[in-house]
């Protein structure tokens, strides 16, 4: 009898969103700043017995998890089109920041425009030409007649302070990024008005379970 109430309150304790399992997709930029990090600190101390499993991947990739179904939800960046099966909620919008040697000719600037940097080699992630900061800073390039693609595409934050610490040129990553630089870089803003990035949670409207529900309420 007593393996039956407890069956009856683990089963409960599911259905009201108290235990389970979450997938959480994310770009790695999602972790730079505090709001992330700080949601699923709440949601471990409301529902600790909510077992979650962090999945870092690229934006294209976190998107084709989501509508498969390999994962619950995803933080993804600066996303146009979404599946038809797929719901988006806006979760944090950022400013955009420059990233250059902090003895570059430039880093004494308070601020830089798209004009401005339009000549230096750009590093930027691995994503598609639809999403990603890549996508915005193209989309503010084109407004003001310029074209700026990256010249390097790397996979993590990581390799972008290397490359832009060695010299390789510079990068554009949204401000929470700016709070893990490393000595030797700076960080400016891209002046533009319209310089910003957001990070929208993606969740698949066909994989709803209760757990999911309580996540997206603590957001």
């Amino acid at each position: 009898m007593k393996d039956h109430h407890n069956l009856i309150d683990e089963v409960q304790s599911v259905a009201r969103g108290e235990r389970g399992h979450l997938v959480l997709g994310h770009v790695g930029s999602a972790l730079a700043g505090r709001m992330f990090p700080d949601h699923l600190q709440r949601m471990g101390l409301r529902f600790p017995e909510v077992q979650i499993t962090l999945a870092e991947k690229s934006i294209s990739d976190l998107v084709t998890a989501v509508a498969k179904q390999d994962i619950d939800v995803a933080l993804v960046r600066d996303i146009e089109t979404v599946p038809s099966t797929c719901i988006t909620q806006r979760y944090v919008t950022e400013k955009l920041f420059i990233l250059l040697p902090e003895n570059h000719v430039l880093a004494s600037r308070t601020g830089l425009s798209i004009q401005e940097i339009h000549p230096i080699p750009l590093i930027g992630f691995q994503d598609t030409d639809e999403v990603g900061i890549a996508h915005i800073v193209q989309t503010i390039a084109h407004k003001n007649g310029l074209s700026l693609e990256p010249t390097w595409k790397v996979t993590n934050i990581g390799a972008i302070f290397g490359m832009v610490h060695a010299g390789f040129g510079l990068s554009i990553v949204a401000e929470s990024v700016t709070a893990l630089l490393p000595a030797g870089l700076s960080a400016l803003p891209l002046s533009e008005h319209d310089a910003e990035s957001t990070l929208f949670l993606l969740w698949n409207r066909e994989q709803v379970s209760p757990a999911l529900k309580k996540f997206i309420e603590l957001s």
